[in-house]
């Protein structure tokens, strides 16, 4: 999941510290997803998603494919 997320802030050119204030994420929030010493909450995995008009369920990897 975490790789998910990092790859769309990489994407979008923004810097860390402009979508942590953007989602009102702390200082240092994506730095420490990215060092692995937090995991993604809940409640930022809903305020990506709206941020960035991504799915939920794309960002936890749970969104179903045309194979299933």
């Amino acid at each position: 999941m975490v790789e998910k997320v990092l790859t769309i802030f990489q994407q979008s050119g923004l810097a860390d510290y402009r979508i942590e204030k953007e989602l009102g994420l702390t200082n240092g929030t994506i730095k420490n997803w990215k060092n692995g010493r937090n995991k993604v909450s809940t409640d930022a995995i809903i305020k990506i998603s709206k941020y960035f008009n991504v799915s939920a369920d794309y960002l936890l990897g749970t969104e179903p494919t045309d194979e299933e």
